[in-house]
């Protein structure tokens, strides 16, 4: 992986570019960042990797986000703590289906 290279893991990169630990990164600011650290991804990727990075498309990649992404494509570097604070783990796909059916009920469609 290209942040290995450069003695990162996914999430001390995030944490790179979320220097006031408030758990969220201005997709600039993290398009940015991945400019800085010349991880040699071309605009393309980069506009990809944000689609997939910031789910609610809100023009901010949340700490939740990202651990998503990477669990989602199996590319993690560190043990992550479960989004609720509890101790149970849920997967992200249980999380994903968990979410589609709270949406689903808000907006009164039957699943």
């Amino acid at each position: 992986m290209r942040l290995a290279k450069k003695g990162l893991t996914p999430e001390a990169f995030f944490r790179t570019c979320d220097p006031g630990y408030k758990k969220s990164v201005p997709v600039d600011r993290f398009r940015s960042m991945l400019t800085n650290f010349n991880l040699q991804l071309s605009n393309g990727q980069i506009k990809r990797l944000i689609l997939i990075l910031d789910e609610d498309m809100e023009g901010n990649i949340t700490l939740e986000e990202f651990q998503n992404g990477l669990e989602a494509y199996n590319c993690s570097g560190e043990s992550h703590t479960n989004p609720d604070g509890s101790d149970i783990y849920v997967s992200f796909e249980h999380r994903a289906v968990f979410k589609l059916l709270g949406i689903l009920k808000e907006m009164n469609i039957s699943y």
